[in-house]
Formats: C-alpha cells, sequence, structure tokens
C-alpha cells in the first residue's frame, strides 16, 4: 500500500527534491529549505515550530493514544562546487548536495503528507525533525537540547541516508555500530622566514609539517592496539607564499576516526607529544586545537530488527542488505540514539549512471529511490505505532 501511496506523489518528491538541491545551504544557513518545509507542513495541516535556529519540528496527532515515533532528515549541503550537467544544478557557486540531504528532507516532507492524510487511522504521535547543520557544526544537539525529544517523549528515532554504494531498490541496515566517533583537529606550526638559499638562517615549516604528518601516522601504527580501528586523516594543508622563501607558518586541519570512544580520548594526547617533540627538535612552535565532534553512532537491536522486517514486508528480502563493517564517516544522529532506541538506515540510490560516492562533486541520486524512502517511513511508523 505505501509504495502506491508514495509513488503516487513521485513528481512532488522529484520536485521538492530538486528546488532543495539548486539553492543548498550549509549548516544554519537553511533558511530556504526551512521555509519550504514549514510551507508544505501548513499546507498538510500539520502543527510545527523552529527550534535551534533553521530547525523544523513537525507534529502529527493520531486518531488514537500510543507511543510517539520520530524521523529525522538533515537539511545541510556541502561547500563543494557542483560539476554536475543537469537543469536542477546548484544555482549556488562553491556549494552543493553532495550527501543526499536534499533527497532525505524530500522524502520525509512526503511522508509528512502521506500520514497527514491517514492521521486518524495512528495510534499516537509521530514527530519529524528536520535537522540544520549536520555536516558541521552539528545539528543534532542544540535540537535535542531545545527539547525536539520532550513533550511528548520520543519512543524510537529513525533516519534515512543515502547511499550510492547499494543499488536503488535496496536498503541497508547495520546491527550495532554504524558510525565512527569523529573530531577535528587543527594544528599551527611557527617556524622563521628567511630566503631559501640560507636555510639554516631560518626555521622551515613545512619541514616541520612534513615530519609532524609522518610522525601522526605512525600513532595508529605503532602506539595503538592494532585491533583497534583509528583513522588520522589530513584534508587541508596551507602554508608559504613564494618559492624561495623560508615560510614561518603552516596551517594544517584533519579529522580523527575512531570506533572506541576510549581510544579516541588518548589519541589527543599522543599527537600533542609526537608534534611537541618535532617543533622543539627543530626550533619552532605549535598550536594544536581540537574540536569535539560526533560520538559513534550504535543502532539498537530491538529497532534495527523492527526496520529489517519492516523492509522485508514492503520490498522483499532480497532487498534488504546486512552491512557487517562500520563506517568511519561521522554523523550526528548518533546524539540522538545515545537518548532514545533508533536506527539509521542507508537508502539504495546508485546503480549504473550513479557511481560517484558522497561528497563528490558529482554525486547524484536514482530518483526512483525517493519513492522507497518515502514508502518505508510510513511503513515504520504505521508498524510501530500498531
Amino acid at each position: 500500500m505505501f509504495l502506491e501511496e508514495a509513488q503516487s506523489i513521485k513528481s512532488d518528491l522529484i520536485s521538492w527534491r530538486r528546488l532543495i538541491h539548486q539553492y543548498p545551504e550549509t549548516g544554519f544557513k537553511e533558511k530556504k529549505t526551512a521555509s519550504l518545509v514549514e510551507d508544505c507542513l501548513k499546507s498538510f495541516g500539520i502543527e510545527y515550530f523552529r527550534v535551534a535556529s533553521t530547525g523544523i519540528v513537525g507534529l502529527i496527532k493520531g486518531g488514537g493514544t500510543g507511543k510517539t515515533v520520530a524521523l529525522r532528515a538533515d537539511m545541510d549541503a556541502l561547500s563543494i562546487q557542483e560539476q554536475n550537467d543537469v537543469s536542477y544544478a546548484s544555482k549556488i557557486p562553491g556549494v552543493m548536495h553532495a550527501c543526499g540531504h536534499d533527497a532525505h528532507t524530500a522524502i520525509l516532507i512526503g511522508t509528512a503528507k502521506i500520514l497527514s492524510e491517514k492521521r486518524n487511522l495512528l495510534k499516537g504521535n509521530v514527530k519529524l525533525i528536520f535537522q540544520p547543520a549536520e555536516e558541521g557544526p552539528g545539528g543534532a544537539l542544540p535540537m535535542i537540547e531545545a527539547g525536539v525529544l520532550d513533550n511528548p517523549s520520543v519512543d524510537a528515532v529513525f533516519a534515512l541516508h543515502m547511499a550510492s554504494d547499494l543499488d536503488t531498490g535496496k536498503i541497508g541496515l547495520t546491527y550495532g555500530q554504524t558510525h565512527a566517533a569523529s573530531s577535528k583537529f587543527i594544528i599551527v606550526l611557527k617556524g622563521r622566514a628567511g630566503h631559501i638559499s640560507k636555510p639554516h638562517k631560518g626555521v622551515d615549516a613545512i619541514i616541520m609539517a612534513a615530519e609532524v604528518i609522518q610522525a601522526l601516522q605512525r600513532i595508529r601504527t605503532r602506539q595503538v592496539d592494532p585491533m583497534e580501528t583509528v583513522l588520522i586523516g589530513i584534508g587541508r594543508i596551507k602554508g608559504g607564499d613564494r618559492y624561495n622563501i623560508i615560510p614561518e607558518r603552516v596551517e594544517i586541519e584533519g579529522t580523527l576516526r575512531t570506533l572506541s570512544m576510549e581510544v579516541h580520548k588518548k589519541i589527543p594526547a599522543l599527537m600533542e607529544k609526537a608534534i611537541s617533540c618535532i617543533t622543539s627538535s627543530m626550533g619552532g612552535e605549535y598550536e594544536l586545537t581540537f574540536v569535539e565532534g560526533y560520538p559513534g553512532g550504535i543502532n539498537h537491536p530491538d529497532t534495527t530488527k523492527f526496520v529489517e522486517n519492516c523492509g522485508v514486508k514492503l520490498l522483499g528480502r532480497d532487498k534488504i542488505e546486512i552491512i557487517s563493517k562500520p563506517s568511519m564517516g561521522g554523523e550526528d544522529f548518533s546524539c540522538f540514539l545515545q537518548k532514545v532506541p533508533g536506527t539509521f538506515i542507508r537508502l539504495g540510490g546508485g546503480g549504473e549512471n550513479y557511481k560517484y560516492s558522497l561528497h563528490h562533486p558529482k554525486f547524484d541520486i536514482n530518483e526512483d529511490s525517493l519513492v522507497i524512502g518515502a514508502a518505508l517511513f510510513c511503513q515504520i511508523v504505521f508498524e510501530f505505532l500498531g
């Protein structure tokens, strides 16, 4: 039934998704997207309120009393220049929906439309959480702190995420840990400028940076139990102004990812020791800043089995893929999972013409996946509320 319901609004789902895709907005700047969500909820007769700046929470009250289930969609985009040659390509230079959040938002809007027309059949409540800033600095925690899981109290929470490595028509589920704990670090290395022909007269911050980067990788291979999963990745380096000048400053930005929070807490001290030894031996100085990120995401076993059963009922056993390994990606839906039972679901959107990974400037999805996502959300709601 829900596949048919979702199929009947496919043109709406595509329209919403493409409109959001054309006007992407980064974290806590999702004003146009939030306004679209509000307009849609208002037209469906769903009460809603703003929270955490650009976050929206809708509440559908069923015809009978019962539990409360929450569905979450993230709305923000990434600072990436889109390279797709499509009619709905981003119109905002340097900003793109390269992670599928446009699809997540459209799916939840479509779910709201279908459920609003069946609210009298629901025995309980549905909270629709449209979250800002998942890509950073993090919108889940501010929404939780503002009370989105209260009044009425949420009994379980679910989220969908596009997966380009899964064929369209499939859903992926992980029992247990789904994501790594993640943090950002910033290293500023300070040397002494000079003419590059007289290296002994200066302190070369680029040479320091090379040594530091090598040392950080040795932490994983030589100072941590090899059975633990640790990733120290460098994503940005900035230093130097001219080919023949010794640079006095280099900035390095990167991320720490671990599956164990215990290990995660130990790594910064090891990094500081390594950086301190290198800079002091070379006559330089440093600053190390850690920006606390997201905790590791862990699916609850009961809600995950529940979603698996819903998926089998909706799509068939062959469309359910159990994913054995967690992702080293970060995801602030993990903040919701720390508060109430819930499950993070991967929604297949890949295929022959949709092979680019998340965060790639040519990322795109098969829009048939929008129908499956909305149908699965509806199935979850009706099964959960009995």
